[in-house]
């Protein structure tokens, strides 16, 4: 049984399968939450008994010791108030099964193989009804620090919970965010919020998500008030509508692109490019594509302090690059790969990476082959796969060298006019 660094709040997860166990951690901390192991059910059991059991825990049904359905079982005699939920992890669908689990204590159940999307919002879901969370103790119509009213609650993660707010002296619309104050790392944790507020307020690019405030309210809890935008998200986006014509694929990325570049001029690489963290904002007719959240980002300029061990993967699954994976230095390399993924997924609705098993989606990352827009998506000109193939190249010296140099690119080839070919070295113009 084995523990990571703590980056949110506490999740334990159980399977006695080991390349299952690794991807349901990486999953589980590329989504901003703390992840606990363990490897059959006495183990798990243990930690969720323990004096500082997670609140959550995703156990597989099927496993030595005790199977999951037995460790439900043995959590009757805790209270109600401290119980931790339980997601079962199952390949057992059937009616009768379900109905078992549930009747037993289960909170909810993912059948495999499962989608990350779907375990993610059943997640975030369940520990929304365990009170957890950096918005637990604001309620609708709570004034913080004296100015800001919250109206309405937006969002929520690892991190903390984000809300619309009206800025009652001058009666504007911001979106505040609130950090968790109930984890075990808090001095970390409120370290990280607030280099998030002097990060992303020292990048001037109108496609960087504006930081207007900051501060700690007289409960002790870190906010940070950003600019309110009207629109959604591009993972929004594609869920609602598909695919993306390949004109407004284009424009979103360079502007994407433009954000980035003002990023890493100030010497911050983002580590968490993906179409969640990028906001389509509505000012009537005119879109504009904004990059948010720097809960993540990481000072590579010479010298900064890190915040985050050696080694440690933090990102998303899909769109980080094999060197974050394996926990390699982090280097704008990151961020280009990251923003070519998502340049593929606008194409074709997910990542060019993404299996239906979770695991696979990380061994096509490291080890599959270069993919082919054109194979996702008939239709699409031949030169993207030549553009793809250097994005996507196994040797990083190869790729582009600047998210500029990316985005123009593309734009030559999706239009077909992309000006030279890859024949296994850098591409020559």
């Amino acid at each position: 049984m084995t523990s990571v660094a703590p980056s949110g709040p506490s999740v334990l997860v159980a399977d006695d399968d080991d390349g299952i166990l690794r991807m349901l951690r990486a999953l589980v901390r590329s989504w901003g939450f703390e992840a606990v192991t363990a490897t059959n059910g006495v183990q798990a059991l243990e930690v969720l008994l323990g004096p500082n059991a997670p609140s959550v825990a995703i156990v597989d049904w099927m496993m030595p010791g005790l199977s999951g359905l037995d460790v439900v079982r043995g959590l009757e005699a805790v209270p109600a108030e401290r119980r931790p939920r339980v997601l079962l992890l199952t390949a057992r669908g059937g009616v009768a099964d379900l109905a078992e689990a549930l009747a037993a204590g289960a909170d909810d159940y993912v059948s495999k193989p499962f989608d990350p999307v779907v375990l993610k919002a059943r997640l975030e879901a369940m520990f929304r009804r365990t009170g957890e969370g950096g918005g637990a103790a604001f309620g609708l119509g709570t004034l913080v620090d004296g100015r800001y009213r919250l109206e309405e609650r937006i969002g929520s993660g690892g991190m903390g919970a984000v809300f619309r707010a009206t800025h009652t002296g001058l009666g504007t619309t911001v979106a505040l965010k609130i950090v968790r104050t109930d984890r075990a790392d808090l001095p970390q944790a409120r370290a990280r919020f607030e280099r998030e507020a002097r990060l992303a307020a020292s990048i001037s690019s109108p496609h960087v998500a504006r930081v207007i405030d900051c501060g700690v309210t007289s409960t002790g809890h870190s906010y940070l008030v950003m600019e309110h935008l009207s629109g959604e998200t591009l993972e929004q986006r594609l869920l609602a509508r598909g695919p993306l014509e390949v004109a407004e694929a284009v424009e979103i990325v360079a502007g994407v692109a433009e954000g980035l570049e003002a990023a890493h001029r100030a010497g911050l690489v983002h580590r968490d490019v993906k179409p969640g963290n990028i906001f389509l904002a509505r000012d009537g007719d005119l879109q504009t594509a904004k990059l948010i959240d720097f809960g993540l980002a990481k000072d590579v300029t010479p010298g900064a302090a890190p915040l985050t061990d050696h080694g440690e993967v933090i990102g998303t699954v899909g769109f980080m690059s094999p060197s974050q994976l394996l926990g390699e230095p982090i280097t704008v390399d990151c961020d280009l790969w990251a923003l070519a993924a998502t340049a593929v997924a606008m194409l074709v609705g997910r990542s060019p990476f993404e299996s239906d098993n979770p695991s696979l989606t990380i061994v096509n990352t490291l080890q599959g082959e270069t993919p082919r827009p054109t194979a996702l998506r008939p239709g699409l000109e031949p030169d993207l796969d030549v553009w793809a193939q250097v994005a996507f190249s196994r040797q990083p010296h190869e790729r582009f060298i600047s998210a500029t140099e990316l985005a123009l690119a593309f734009s030559d080839a999706a239009r077909g006019d992309l000006g030279f070919s890859f024949v296994d070295e850098h591409p020559t113009p």
